[in-house]
């Protein structure tokens, strides 16, 4: 018989449960600061081992041990405290005090291996050091290991990460999904932690919490004897029963039970309802689990496993779910348009497919040529026929002009071939619309210009952030993050009814708020949004004040970013929720306090809030 041969250069995926285990994290910048988050979600204790003292870390790392939730140590402290055998630094004396003091240890990070833009005094830790430390702890004492961009000083690398929000009350559930590239493309794993993340259900993190409770409840409640003389499983459990499902739920599951439970249960009625739970686990849908209640885990452990919801996902007679994603867009009847050369530039809507216009849609399925803007996002580009030729512009910082004179000679020699060519993006707002009518009128083929919603108001509007509002703003203004030639522009003065919306200015946002506030006399606590992927499935909103929004977009929180990404500022960012009405008209005394009073209305205790995807209500559409 003959078995699988094993492919060499994958990893081993585990998940570690490090409840009060120590990890050691050498460096004090942010992302010293992203891995003590992580590992204080999986309830480790944290030791940061920096260098120049504590007031020379990060932001976040301060906080942190303001708040006893890390341990900090200095190296140059810890080393003086080392009288074992001599060695080369203060580094390595600091982890042999640390080692020889704490035990055990579960794992060691380096971090400061790259240089850190928290501090100027963070300087990146050379090579022939990181090598040292790594041997010291990994191969002398057995510590796993992770170094920061040298992959072979690695023992275990980090995945990108998501932790799945509960739809219901907005907090973590159990339900973690991790990308691991095994060093082939690193920066890649976030986008497709992303895409995996945004395909599916909303929900389907209290689908596993629910699962969890169905779980828990059927190893324990109503197992004992009717004369209650047994003592309670929970109190007799000490290892969690086995949870690999069987490869079809039809089969035995596997059950592990500790001695003692024999006398306070029957293993067939532990058996009878892991199997219910696998049925469940398996056949029911997504949003059914999501919305189990407790009377319902009561009568799926009595037996009834019939599916008792109904909804978009499932229908009875039809488990199978004929509802479109948000990613496909059935093709539409397409016109019949004279077979001459034509050049259409398009508005290609400000993301999702759903709102890409009725005569772009139609125009799509004509067109033998379409030239896109590198922002047009997969879903819209996926909504063209696979017969249909795609050239995306190769535009990159610095290059953009003669990518865009490319691909103007591209569209004019296709047109000269008789080819319908479309243009895609937005293409009056802050694009070349003008160069390009100009261009090919010249060469003898004016185009047709076709609107598209932009983004400008559509993607504060799917985050639900009304750029205007009765009695509290009744102008906007728009402009643009980046000048001629890469330059910051001057941005509009300060209006207390007026909303700014700065598109291509997220890259920028330093100085853009640096302006706004020093120039511009802007109020430091005046509401701000950066809306990233507007109306896609994996859009995101982080809302916070003029004076902390540069800090929340540094946050390991909220990086890496995601373009594309516009910022949104003025007080209607705040919604309708937090007293925001009349706002515009309150002018009298007192006015910075009770605007205080609404800001901390809005955040809570909390610098910035993040919002995940689209509601609810875009399911399906």
């Amino acid at each position: 018989m003959k078995f699988a041969i094993p492919k060499r250069g994958a990893s081993l995926l585990l998940s570690f449960h490090l409840h009060k285990k120590v990890v050691i994290i050498i460096g004090s910048g942010k992302l010293a600061a992203s891995r003590a988050f992580a590992c204080l979600e999986a309830d480790a204790h944290v030791i940061v081992l920096g260098k120049g003292g504590l007031e020379n870390a990060c932001d976040e790392v301060r906080w942190r041990v303001a708040e006893n939730e890390i341990e900090w140590r200095d190296i140059e402290e810890e080393a003086k405290i080392w009288n074992g055998t001599p060695v080369e630094d203060s580094d390595e004396a600091a982890l042999l005090s640390i080692i020889s003091s704490v035990s055990p240890i579960y794992f060691l990070c380096i971090t400061d291996t790259m240089i850190s833009s928290s501090s100027s005094n963070n300087c990146s830790r050379s090579r022939r050091s990181a090598t040292r430390l790594y041997e010291v702890a990994s191969i002398v004492h057995r510590i796993p290991t992770n170094v920061t961009d040298m992959a072979d000083l690695c023992d275990f690398s980090f995945p990108s990460t998501h932790r799945f929000r509960s739809a219901l009350h907005n907090e973590p559930t159990a339900l973690q999904v991790g990308i691991v590239t095994n060093s082939k493309g690193c920066r890649l794993s976030s986008r497709i932690n992303r895409e995996i993340v945004a395909r599916l259900p909303r929900g389907i993190g209290d689908a596993v919490d629910n699962i969890g409770r169905l779980r828990d409840k059927a190893r324990v409640d109503d197992l004992v004897w009717e004369n209650q003389t047994a003592i309670h499983i929970s109190a007799t459990l000490p290892h969690e029963v086995d949870t690999d499902l069987p490869a079809t739920p039809n089969e035995p599951v596997p059950q592990s039970v500790d001695p003692e439970i024999q006398v306070a249960a029957s293993p067939s009625q532990i058996q009878q309802r892991m199997r219910w739970v696998s049925q469940v686990s398996e056949f029911w849908p997504l949003h059914s689990l999501a919305n189990l209640r407790d009377e319902d885990l009561h009568s799926i452990l009595n037996g009834d496993i019939t599916q008792p919801f109904t909804g978009p996902e499932f229908e009875p007679g039809n488990t199978i779910s004929t509802a479109p994603t948000l990613h496909v867009m059935p093709p539409l009847a397409a016109p019949t348009l004279p077979k001459s050369g034509r050049i259409f530039l398009v508005g290609s809507g400000p993301g999702h497919p759903s709102l890409l216009t009725l005569a772009t849609s139609k125009v799509l399925q004509t067109a033998d040529l379409v030239l896109s803007d590198k922002l047009v996002p997969e879903a819209v580009l996926n909504t063209i026929p696979k017969t249909v030729e795609l050239r995306i512009a190769r535009k990159f910082p610095g290059n953009a002009d003669k990518a865009q004179e490319e691909l103007m000679h591209i569209g004019l020699e296709a047109a000269k071939q008789g080819k319908v060519v479309l243009k895609q993006g937005d293409p009056m707002l802050y694009a070349r619309v003008s160069s390009e009518i100009e261009y090919f009128t010249a060469n003898g083929y004016p185009p047709s210009v076709i609107p598209g919603l932009s983004s400008a108001f559509a993607a504060p509007l799917s985050a639900k952030v009304p750029v205007t509002a009765r009695g509290v703003a009744d102008s906007i203004v728009i402009c643009t993050g980046v000048g001629k030639g890469g330059t910051t522009r001057r941005l509009p003065s300060y209006g207390r009814g007026t909303t700014v919306l700065i598109l291509m200015g997220v890259a920028r946002l330093p100085e853009i708020v640096r302006i706004m506030l020093e120039d511009e006399h802007y109020p430091n606590y005046l509401p701000v949004c950066i809306i990233e992927r507007g109306t896609m499935p994996d859009q995101r909103v982080i809302s916070s004040t003029l004076s902390n929004i540069v800090g929340a977009m540094s946050s390991p929180r909220v990086e890496p970013q995601r373009p594309p990404g516009m910022m949104v500022v003025g007080w209607t960012c705040m919604g309708f929720l937090n007293g925001i009405e009349g706002l515009s008209e309150d002018t009298g005394s007192g006015l910075k306090d009770r605007d205080l009073e609404r800001i901390n209305s809005w955040l809570g205790s909390e610098p910035f809030i993040i919002k995940e995807g689209l509601d609810e209500s875009w399911d399906g559409i």
